[in-house]
């Protein structure tokens, strides 16, 4: 059967392959024609950006973008993916790090012949910035804090009182921010500050500086009475360690003042006061705040003046048949003669009652009087004032007061009682004994104590009360070198009780550091106790404002250890401060705040081996002799006092030895090697003359040495190339990031 087309369906198919060819070629050649591409940078950093590329049309051959530094040599080119759409857009991460502030070159080509699609263009990286802020400055600290842009994102932040040594530093790694405080500085201290690039002198910007305050004080007398003053004095933050002095001759205030008050503790407001007693009256006074710290007087000596002798008296406790006269008297005066009646007083032709009130000479004295009997007249006034029992002179006006009409409420009168022979002793740290003699109905009576002059504390629920006769009063639970402010009352009928304040002193708890070790990473303390100390706690870190603390347990035997960095090794070269005080209150301070400084690592060969150890010079640097580095073998597996290997022969290491050997045989045996083969095949081209073969021969040596040379270095050079593709420093070559 014959299975050929008939001839003119054979024609039709041959048109319509033509008519088809003719298309596709058509389609092609139209499209290739109206290929469209651009170019143009977007999200520029100081180390990035990306090319946008949008393309119309199909590129034969695809596309690529070629950019660099020189716009003559575009090194450098970023492929883009083939075009499944028309038109279609791409955004190309450039894919390596950039230089800030600088200019680059770019150009859009045919991926295969290289034909460009339009001019070179350009686009300049973003500058590279940086503040640095010194904030919340006080006498002693302070705060940097780094904001940069993100090519920058470590350094050396040094900061110093000179400028051209800048004595602290501190490395950092940041995003964009890092804060951080610094201290202990000195009040009134300029301070320089800038950020180093790691490891160099370079600065990434110029220098800055601050001025922490000077030391502040407020220092004033108050309630001046003939034979007492209140010392207040507020300081600034740096003051901690303080005392009041006071003299009645200025130039004994630095060196010698009869009255001296050391202050515990000032209060969170920095605030602290003292009334001395005992003074004379009408006299001047020099007064000053004395840095135990630092050995000298903070701002100016200042006086006061006391005054005359002062009785001052009141009216109180005011019912419809009674009232009681507070009398408040201070300088040399034993008694006082006190007036009162419904006359005014002075008045010849009237009567008045009279009584004479013993004070106590050279001191600050109060006593209340009840009036009666017999009662007082309702709604009636009544007139007093004091007298001096001598002269007769009045101190002071005549004060009123008016009884009150029948009906009011009373107040009741205290049972009559008097107590002598007090004393306060013993007085130990946390314990004192108050004992004493009473007569008359004290069977009420009891001890009221506090160590604030203004909040009495009422101890009745843990002493007994008096009685009559003789008492004794064991005080516990008090705090050491603390004043203690007490009186005697009736509590069942306080009003018309004669008040008399008394005090004591407890003696003050110690702590004696006998002795403190210190390495790299630790820092042994051993000390004794005083008498009264069972239990401690110790405060400590690097910042002298803010510690870490930590309770001891209950201490035996007089003494305690302590091992700073035991659970978390300390830091080697650096500042940490303590302090050793009450377990309850840390404001109570057994030992003051103190500096230890940690020493710098230090090496040495386990045992069996010879002792290398560290080098420290005069400036507190550490030398490496002796560690590994001196060979082609580059580490001995060195362990330093705390077990820490500081020298490991690990895979750094090995990479490290290979360039060790790759160094020896290329600098140190090839290229003397070829310095000599040169040498000689420079001789016998010299001395060849008409001899052919010996010139042939000198060529030939010169020739194969520069090409074993070559191939030497170029080993090096591949190798390195590998390395650095593998993640190595292709600074140091061996060193793995």
């Amino acid at each position: 059967m014959n299975m050929r087309a008939p001839h003119h369906h054979r024609i039709l198919l041959a048109a319509i392959f033509a008519v088809s060819t003719l298309l596709g070629a058509f389609s092609i050649s139209n499209r290739a024609s109206a290929t469209s591409v651009e170019v143009s940078p977007v999200l520029i950093t100081q180390t990035s950006a990306q090319f946008q590329v949008s393309i119309s049309g199909y590129p034969p051959g695809g596309v690529a973008i070629v950019w660099g530094e020189n716009s003559n040599t575009l090194s450098n080119t970023v492929s883009v993916p083939f075009c499944q759409v028309d038109p279609c857009v791409f955004t190309l991460p450039i894919g390596v790090a950039l230089t800030p502030n600088t200019k680059y070159f770019y150009q859009a080509k045919n991926a295969t012949d290289g034909t460009s699609y339009k001019g070179v263009n350009s686009f300049t990286t973003l500058k590279s910035e940086l503040t640095i802020v010194a904030e919340s400055i006080t006498q002693t600290s302070a705060t940097l804090k780094v904001t940069a842009s993100d090519d920058i994102t470590s350094g050396d932040l040094k900061w110093g009182t000179d400028p051209e040594n800048l004595d602290h530093s501190q490395t950092i790694g940041f995003t964009t921010f890092y804060s951080l405080p610094i201290g202990p500085l000195s009040p009134g201290t300029t301070y320089h500050y800038a950020l180093y690039k790691n490891g160099t002198d370079e600065k990434y910007a110029n220098m800055l500086a601050f001025t922490t305050p000077k030391s502040s004080l407020i220092l004033s007398a108050e309630n001046i009475t003939a034979v007492g003053v209140d010392i207040v004095a507020t300081v600034s933050p740096d003051i901690i360690h303080a005392e009041f002095r006071l003299d009645e001759t200025s130039s004994h205030i630095a060196s010698s003042p009869s009255r001296v008050y050391s202050i515990p503790a000032f209060d969170s407001e920095h605030m602290a006061s003292w009334r001395f007693e005992g003074l004379s009256k009408k006299t001047k006074y020099f007064y000053a705040l004395y840095n135990q710290a630092t050995g000298t007087i903070v701002g100016e000596i200042k006086s006061f003046t006391t005054t005359d002798n002062i009785v001052e008296v009141t009216a109180t406790d005011i019912t419809e048949t009674g009232a009681n006269l507070t009398i408040f008297a201070s300088g040399d005066l034993a008694a006082v003669n006190i007036r009162w009646g419904k006359v005014i007083l002075n008045d010849t032709s009237g009567a008045y009652e009279e009584f004479t009130a013993p004070l106590e000479p050279g001191q600050d004295f109060s006593i209340i009087i009840p009036l009666g009997p017999p009662e007082l007249l309702l709604n009636t006034k009544y007139f007093y004032a004091a007298y001096d029992i001598t002269t007769d002179v009045r101190y002071g006006d005549v004060g009123i007061f008016e009884t009150g009409k029948s009906g009011t409420v009373g107040e009741g009168t205290a049972n009559e009682f008097t107590y002598s022979d007090l004393k306060t002793d013993p007085i130990g740290q946390t314990t004192a004994t108050i004992s004493g003699k009473t007569t008359g109905d004290a069977s009420q009576m009891k001890i009221f104590i506090s160590s604030n002059f203004t909040d009495s504390l009422d101890f009745s629920s843990h002493t007994p009360t008096l009685g009559s006769g003789t008492f004794s009063i064991d005080l516990t639970g008090l705090k050491p070198s603390t004043l203690y402010y007490f009186y005697i009352a009736n509590t069942i009928a306080p009003v018309g009780t004669p008040i008399k304040f008394h005090s004591f002193q407890t003696k003050n708890i110690f702590v004696t550091v006998d002795s403190l070790e210190v390495t790299s990473t630790k820092a042994t303390l051993k000390a004794s106790l005083s008498d009264g100390i069972s239990a401690v706690k110790i405060v400590w870190g690097k910042d002298y404002h803010e510690f870490t603390t930590e309770a001891l347990p209950t201490v035996t035997n007089g003494g305690f250890t302590y091992v700073f960095g035991l659970n978390t090794p300390l830091t080697p070269d650096t500042n940490y401060y303590y302090a050793i005080v009450d377990p309850t209150d840390i404001w109570v301070t057994y030992y003051p705040v103190t500096l230890f400084h940690t020493l710098p690592t230090d090496v040495y060969i386990p045992p069996g081996g010879p002792d290398i150890g560290p080098v420290v010079g005069g400036d507190g640097s550490l030398s490496t002799q002796g560690l590994g580095g001196g060979g082609i073998v580059p580490c001995q597996n060195l362990v330093d006092r705390n077990g820490v290997t500081v020298d490991p022969c690990n895979f750094p290491a090995f990479i490290k030895l290979i360039q060790n050997v790759m160094n020896f045989l290329i600098f140190d045996l090839a290229l003397p090697l070829a310095a000599l083969i040169f040498a000689y095949a420079g001789f016998l081209y010299l001395t060849s003359g008409a001899n052919e073969h010996n010139r042939s021969k000198a060529k030939g040596i010169f020739w194969k040495v520069l090409v074993g040379f070559i191939i030497a270095l170029s080993a090096w050079l591949i190798v390195k190339a590998v390395m650095m593709g593998l993640g190595y420093d292709t600074g140091t070559f061996y060193t793995f990031y």
